[in-house]
């Protein structure tokens, strides 16, 4: 959780920071009216029940215009005077007592007491790490505190899955379904049915809560609290362990694929004493095979002899210098480090396990509920609960409807319409507010002293069509109405406002290497997979290219398609297993639990979704049609689907795959994060090389599974080997027996590079010294035996550079010495052998002759073109 601190965001305003205030104030409401004018609303006549009128197109921006007509000035002390100020006060007027009779989890917790305690606050939730079961128990915790909370998101079906929930939990009588005028009337005509719910609920629920001493069952509620927090932190080692477990393994499976391509028969070290010591002291011995084959006769020297000897036990002899008995050893550090993370998982499973996280968990929960459900009790099901009128116009009753439904659902949009600001909602929660333009998130910031922001900033944007075209520059960057979400804009408010974030972690919707893409490649690996593979599942990826060829066409009216993969998802469709389930009809049993789609096409496309759809939709017939979709990504944001089927429809030859429309880091990450079990990508013969996230995504997948494209020349380095040996390489770079030296130009080089790479524009790079060259290719089938003999003996890359998320070799770095390289002609021919056989596999060389200059913008320059 990073908070903010500084300021004393508790005070009142002062003269200044209300005039500044209201300066933003007006630049919004001033762009709210032209942009309405813009998409062609205009302002009604005199007398008329709205200011501002509209049809179509410009309904939206007339209705957006009409809740800023309301908002004659900033209301005080309000949320969104806090966000104009620029700072958010710790006194929100709740208790710090949590309440959570749904699902939830440390980083949830933590986010609720964060909304509790700030005025603004912040949920970074990325896909599937269970945002709504947050937004669920904030809600419970605040309603059980006697606060009024208002839900709204971009639009009415966003916050559907909410009010749903709550419904299906029994607690739809607490809530007016709100938003646009036929919604209101609809609740409106519900009264009678909701007050019969609320009868129900009280003759069903309320009454066995009657002897309920709610003060005893909060001190003990917190007390199951603690405990639980102390048990979920405890928890966390599972899924961690499990995916460094998940990790080796594939390595090691990379490795004998290696090494059985290149034909090499390794000695069999499995009787020798280092087949059974620690992974660490067998990747220490890997280093010293690597770079410190042969210590000198020197004193030291006898010193290491008797060390390794000591360390290592006999080896028989062997050539550490050879690289079959290199990799050999190599094999020994992956079988005993699976073997310590396999015995890791056995204890961290046994003791959540006996910690009994679970039953805990089970328990606070019952207790939540009991206590909640008590409280409701009191105020709902006494014989002088309130029945209000609410009919006619519903925002001049606004005190009557939130006495007897504590949770309002709306739009940004609706809510100011729906409701009059006095008084003010105790709380508004925004969700998907990555998605929130910022005109309507600041409207409905307006009508609640308090806000939680909930979204996700690596996932979709808002459509600024009809904001974008402004000319006005805003008064402050952070309100740019242009470019900025709600979401975007709150985070963008000062260090120092009292706003705190909360990330939520814990990923449980997708399979384990399908979010794992995800992790690497936009969240800098913070998130934790819950979910692990299921046994005999189908691998979670394949790549189907097309035949080669340009089948991608552009149409006059704008847009792409390609029938070739068109008619492939057609074909593969009908061989998944899923899908028979739709042919026959999806019978209840059938659904799972959350109601998902079973398969999911998705493309940036519109006109490839609407094709893509109607043939599946001929091919399969009518049944099943409620549990299958074919839609462009944005549609998609926020469903998820069994298998997706990814299609990028461009040719290979493509350049406009790099606009910034289709290679936007959100699309990719939505279309990538929609597939809770499958993953299939179908692309053009060569992929989409113009393209980074396509690019990334298909090599990911390669390094997953190879076996998952037929064109696999593609490996990742051994990133767990080189970790694990780094500190052993180090040392023995500066041990003075030590043949194998840094030079001083390398060193300089290592922390220009570490340098370079601290920038966020890099975080995707990382990098690794002293790389073996045959284990920066993925194999040797492009070489000549020439070549090959070279790649099998102890060439090595001084720097190799890595994508973080394919952890494939995209840049290597030699070091070149003047002395050594400049005037030995040897060297010199090795130098070009080693450039071209990294040529062949299209992997850049950058050389840094120690008589140049200029490296730090060298490497600069050799990175950006590979972003």
């Amino acid at each position: 959780m990073e908070g903010h601190k500084g300021a004393d965001v508790s005070a009142e305003p002062t003269q200044e920071e209300r005039e500044r205030a209201e300066a933003l104030f007006d630049y919004i409401r001033t762009e709210v009216f032209s942009a309405a004018e813009l998409r062609g609303a205009s302002r009604a006549e005199p007398g008329a029940p709205k200011p501002w009128k509209g049809h179509k197109v410009s309904i939206v921006y007339a209705s957006l215009a009409n809740v800023w007509e309301n908002i004659k000035s900033v209301p005080q002390g309000s949320a969104l005077e806090a966000f104009l100020v620029g700072r958010s006060s710790v006194d929100t007027g709740a208790s710090h007592a949590v309440v959570m009779p749904f699902h939830s989890n440390l980083d949830q917790r933590n986010a609720i007491r964060a909304a509790l305690t700030h005025q603004i606050s912040i949920i970074d939730g990325p896909p599937g790490t269970g945002k709504t079961q947050t937004i669920l128990n904030l809600i419970a915790t605040l309603v059980a505190q006697g606060k009024t909370v208002g839900v709204v998101a971009s639009a009415n079906s966003a916050v559907e899955n909410v009010v749903k929930k709550l419904s299906d939990e029994g607690y739809g009588f607490l809530i007016a379904n709100l938003g646009s005028a036929p919604r209101v009337r609809k609740f409106q005509s519900r009264q009678n049915e909701l007050i019969q719910q609320r009868k129900q609920w009280c003759d069903n629920t309320g009454c066995a809560t009657a002897g309920l001493v709610i003060a005893d069952e909060l001190e003990t509620l917190r007390d199951e609290e603690e405990r639980l927090v102390d048990l979920w932190k405890t928890s966390r080692d599972l899924p961690i362990v499990r995916a460094q477990l998940d990790n080796i393994r594939h390595e090691r499976k990379l490795f004998e694929e290696k090494v059985k391509e290149s034909r090499r028969s390794l000695p069999d070290m499995g009787n020798l004493p280092i087949a059974s010591a620690p992974s660490e002291t067998i990747a220490e011995l890997v280093a010293a095979a690597r770079f410190a084959p042969r210590p000198s006769w020197s004193i030291g020297g006898l010193i290491e002899r008797v060390r390794r000897y000591r360390t290592f036990g006999p080896l028989k002899g062997l050539d550490l210098r050879d690289v079959d008995v290199q990799s050999a050893i190599q094999m020994l550090f992956y079988r005993a480090r699976e073997a310590e993370l396999a015995q890791d998982v056995a204890i961290a499973t046994q003791r959540v396990e006996d910690s009994g996280v679970d039953d805990a968990s089970a328990a606070y929960r019952r207790r939540s509920r009991s206590i909640f459900d008590a409280i409701l009790a009191r105020r709902f099901c006494q014989a002088d609960a309130v029945v209000p009128d609410l009919g006619g116009q519903i925002h001049t009753k606004t005190r009557a409807l939130l006495s007897a439904y504590p949770i309002v659902a709306s739009s940004c949009y609706s809510i100011g319409n729906n409701l009059d600001g006095d008084p003010l909602l105790d709380w508004v929660i925004v969700d998907e507010a990555s998605q929130v333009l910022l005109p309507p998130g600041l409207a409905a910031l307006s009508v609640a002293r308090n806000a939680v922001v909930v979204g996700d900033t690596k996932q979709l944007s808002p459509i600024f069509a009809g904001w974008c075209e402004s000319e006005c520059d805003p008064p402050d960057p952070r309100v740019d109405v242009r470019s900025l979400s709600l979401l975007e804009s709150v985070k963008a408010m000062a260090p120092d406002s009292g706003v705190v974030s909360t990330l939520l972690k814990e990923h449980y919707r997708c399979h384990p290497a399908i979010i794992e893409f995800c992790n690497r490649m936009y969240y800098d690996g913070q998130l934790i997979p819950m979910r692990s593979a299921d046994e005999g599942a189908p691998r979670p990826f394949e790549i189907v290219h097309a035949a080669p060829g340009n089948h991608a066409r552009r149409l006059e009216e704008g847009g792409s398609y390609s029938q070739r993969e068109i008619d492939i998802i057609t074909r593969i469709i009908t061989q998944l297993e899923d899908m028979e389930l739709i042919r026959k009809g999806i019978q209840p049993e059938d659904k799972d639990g959350v109601g998902d789609f079973l398969l999911g096409i998705v493309t940036p496309f519109r006109v490839q979704a609407q094709s893509a759809g109607e043939q599946v939709l001929h091919e399969l017939g009518e049944g099943g049609g409620d549990r299958w979709m074919s839609a462009t990504v944005h549609k998609f944001q926020g469903r998820d689907a069994g298998t997706i089927i990814l299609s990028t429809v461009l040719n290979s030859s493509d350049k406009s795959a790099g606009c910034s429309f289709y290679d936007d880091d959100a699309m990719t990450n939505v279309s990538v994060s929609r597939a809770k079990d499958r993953l299939i990508v179908v692309t053009a013969h060569n992929g989409v090389p113009h393209s980074k996230n396509v690019s990334a995504l298909l090599d990911y997948i390669r390094m997953y599974d190879p076996r998952g494209s037929v064109e696999s020349d593609i490996v990742s380095i051994f990133d767990v080997l080189y970790s694990a040996y780094s500190a052993s390489l180090e040392r023995y770079s500066r041990a003075k027996w030590s043949n194998w030296k840094r030079t001083p130009a390398e060193n300089v080089a290592d922390l220009c590079l570490r340098e370079v790479l601290a920038d966020q524009k890099y975080s995707t790079f990382g990098y690794h010294t002293e790389v073996p060259l045959w284990e920066a290719l993925p194999n040797t089938r492009r070489l000549s035996e020439e070549q090959r003999a070279f790649v099998f003996t102890d060439s090595a890359l001084d720097f190799g550079v890595f994508s973080r998320v394919t952890r494939r070799v995209v840049l290597a770095i030699e070091v070149d010495g003047w002395e050594y390289h400049g005037n030995n002609k040897e060297q010199q021919q090795r130098d070009a052998r080693k450039d071209s056989i990294m040529a062949a596999y299209g992997v850049p060389v950058l050389r840094l002759a120690t008589n140049e200059s200029g490296e730090e913008r060298r490497i600069r320059e050799a990175l950006d073109k590979l972003l």
